[in-house]
Order: structure tokens, then C-alpha cells, then sequence
């Protein structure tokens, strides 16, 4: 399978001028695809969001081209995934700061500085947050549905299994959403199969559901039963009222094969995930001074804790996390010691992290 320049179909994101490519013409590698003016912007995602990620994904095609210029350092497939995939969970303001370089270790040096400094989800009225998952099968119109001649749509409310992928490919689930509505692009692969029933030269596209440009995202220039031919893009998806989000239009009828790769969705604020962990230290005599440790899992880290004795006696303890201790985020200390005999120090710590979705 032969893969062409990624291509970024941002159409719907802001008013940009579209970019009209025939049958003839060559796969964009900035295509847009625009969205028709008679739909009504969802609630989900806002315009300085949508407008925010159309000037993210095209600084982000400038500082790949460039990186992928770079004629002493040729970038292996796995290592340009990273890179996208790590530009585009920077906020605007990150990828801002990182000047496009024909040099890629200038380039991954830059984006591991941005990321540093970065904010986890970036401003929370302008950015969507970037939420990758492992790829999946949506579309295969080998299985479901058939050729595709003219415009399909497809909806994120089903699982790939409708449209002949899989049924773990459930977008609702994998970016963790109550409704389409918090997506505002998708990042996919698509390939086009069999040319045999379609005129060539044609082409192939994906684009916003009711959208009207027509952007090629993959040209054919054989009808031939074995010709394929794929490329990944970053797609807006519908912000109007119909049930479809997506659409693929093709010039002529071919199968249509649609892997997700990621999405771009609203930020929301979400509660702290939290725990206790909790035990208590033998204190079989009086006068003497005890301590209690108590330590948070690897997945997440220490807020706060406390301690207390069983008795009623007259106790003195302390609550420290003491600098001798290894892992200073994890864990809680504390000390004491009670007038009264067999006596018990309970011990316990507040344990949190940020939920993912």
C-alpha cells in the first residue's frame, strides 16, 4: 500500500477558502474541505475551539514538512507518528513556540521542550485536547455497504461494526464522551480499493457529514479490481443538527477501508479520582515513640494523610513526610507515642489523580 503526504482536511473548522481539486488534480497536502453555511453549530465545541485547532493542524503541517526535508535524517514512519501524534496534544500555545526546522533532532528537541512547559489541556475555552487511542477499523465497505459512488455518511453513535469494522471501535468509548457532540475532528487513515467500476483518473475524500468541498484526499489513475491506494488526514466532523458526523465522497465507485487513529474533543472538568490507604502500628508499650507509613500506588499521587490513636490516653504524635523517605509523592508518614500500653497508631493517606477520558 503506497501512503501519500498526510493530508490536514480542516474544512468547517474556520471560513477558508476551499480548495476545489478535480479528478485529474494531485492529493492535497493541505486540503480543505468546507462545510455547508446552513448548519447550526452544536453545542459541543465552539468556534474560537474549531478556529483554534484549524491554526493548530497547519502549524503542525508546516513543522513536518520541514522536519521531513531534512536530507541527513530520514524519519522512520514510527518516528513521524510520534512526532504528529506529540504535536498535536501540545495546546496552540506550545506548538506556537516551535519554529518549523529542516532538521528533525532540532525538531523533536523543540517539541520535547514545548511539552514541558506545557499546560495538561491548554486553555479551556479555545483548545481541544487530543485523545489517541489504539487504531481501529470503522469503515470497510468490502463487508458492509458496498462501493461508495458520490457521498456516504456515517455516524459516531454506532460502533465500526455497522459499517463493516470492528465493534471495539467505538469512538463514544475510546475518547470517553457522552455524545458526538464533544468531537471536533478525527484522525483517520483512508484507502481506496478497486477501481475496476469507476472512470479514471478519480479521486477520494473525507470530510465533514452535508459538507460541499471536495478536497481529493486519495486520486486513482487505474480502474483496476486490484488497484489500492491510502493516505491519513485530520477531519472536522459535522457541527450541524444531522445524524451523520462523517462523510466520504468518492468520484466513482470504489471501497472504502477507514481506520481511526485519534480525536480531537472539548476539554471537560471532571473530579479528582481518589482513594485512602490505610493501616495501623502496634503500640504494646507506653511512652514510646512509633511511626506509620502509608503509601500510594504507582498510578497516583499523594495529597495529604493524617494519623490518630485508639485510646484515649494522653497521646503526642507528629505528622511529617520525612526527607530520608524515597518517594516523597507517594508516601505519608507519621509518628507518635501514647501514656497508655497497647495502644494502636492508625495511619492513613489521600491518594488522587486526574481521570483520563
Amino acid at each position: 500500500m503506497k501512503h501519500t503526504p498526510l493530508a490536514l482536511l480542516i474544512g468547517g473548522l474556520v471560513a477558508l477558502a476551499a480548495v476545489a481539486a478535480s479528478a485529474q488534480g494531485p492529493v492535497s497536502a493541505q486540503g480543505v474541505a468546507g462545510m455547508s453555511a446552513t448548519h447550526v453549530t452544536k453545542s459541543g465545541i465552539t468556534a474560537e475551539q474549531r478556529a483554534a485547532l484549524a491554526e493548530k493542524l497547519g502549524r503542525i503541517d508546516a513543522i513536518m514538512r520541514a522536519a521531513e526535508a531534512d536530507s541527513a535524517n530520514t524519519m522512520s514512519a514510527e518516528k513521524r507518528q510520534w512526532m504528529r501524534e506529540a504535536l498535536y496534544r501540545l495546546p496552540l500555545a506550545q506548538v506556537k513556540t516551535i519554529r518549523p526546522s529542516g532538521n528533525v533532532r532540532a525538531t523533536t528537541e523543540a517539541i520535547d521542550r514545548a511539552a514541558v512547559q506545557a499546560k495538561a489541556l491548554g486553555s479551556s475555552s479555545s483548545d481541544l485536547v487530543y485523545f489517541p487511542f489504539t487504531p481501529c477499523r470503522f469503515i470497510d465497505t468490502r463487508n458492509v455497504g458496498g462501493k461508495i459512488t458520490g457521498a456516504r455518511g456515517f455516524d459516531f453513535f454506532v460502533t465500526g461494526a455497522t459499517y463493516g469494522g470492528a465493534a471495539a471501535c467505538n469512538l463514544l468509548t475510546l475518547v470517553g464522551v457522552p455524545t458526538g457532540n464533544e468531537i471536533a475532528a478525527i484522525a483517520l487513515n483512508m484507502t481506496i480499493v478497486d477501481t475496476s467500476t469507476a472512470a479514471s483518473p478519480g479521486f477520494a475524500t473525507a470530510r465533514p457529514a452535508g459538507a460541499t468541498g471536495s478536497t481529493a484526499l486519495v486520486n486513482w489513475t487505474v480502474s483496476s479490481a486490484g488497484f489500492q491506494l491510502g493516505n491519513a488526514a485530520v477531519v472536522s466532523t459535522d457541527q450541524g443538527t444531522a445524524t451523520d458526523e462523517l462523510e466520504i465522497f468518492t468520484s466513482g465507485a470504489v471501497h472504502a477501508i477507514v481506520d481511526f487513529n485519534g480525536a480531537f474533543a472539548a476539554p471537560t472538568a471532571t473530579l479528582l479520582d481518589c482513594l485512602w490507604v490505610s493501616s495501623t502500628t502496634p503500640m504494646p508499650t507506653a511512652n514510646t515513640y512509633y511511626t506509620r507509613t502509608n503509601t500510594c500506588s504507582a498510578a497516583y499521587l499523594l495529597t495529604g494523610g493524617g494519623c490518630w490513636f485508639s485510646s484515649v490516653g494522653n497521646q503526642q504524635h507528629m505528622i511529617v513526610n520525612s526527607p530520608a523517605l524515597a518517594d516523597l509523592e507517594r508516601t505519608w508518614f507519621c509518628g507518635g507515642k501514647s501514656d497508655v500500653a497497647n495502644d494502636t497508631l492508625h495511619g492513613y493517606a489521600r491518594c488522587c489523580r486526574i481521570p483520563g477520558r
